[in-house]
């Protein structure tokens, strides 16, 4: 996946958080990385989750009734 093609989701350090998210995208076929979620993250440094550019209103739209 070319990340000049990704758009931003979400930002969090809550690693359920992603896990549900990743699950969400997965199921429904959406593309997506996580950046920064295997390396050793000190207090406050978030992982990135995005997704290709045009799956990101889908995307926005799969995770809208989950209060995230």
């Amino acid at each position: 996946m070319n990340k000049d093609s990704l758009a931003f989701l979400y930002e969090t350090c809550n690693e359920g958080e992603v896990a549900f998210i990743k699950s969400i995208l997965d199921a429904n076929g959406i593309a997506f990385v996580v950046e920064n979620e295997f390396i050793t993250r000190g207090p406050g440094i978030p992982m990135l989750i995005k997704v290709k550019a045009e799956q990101k209103d889908k995307a926005r739209e799969l995770l809208k009734d989950f209060n995230l």
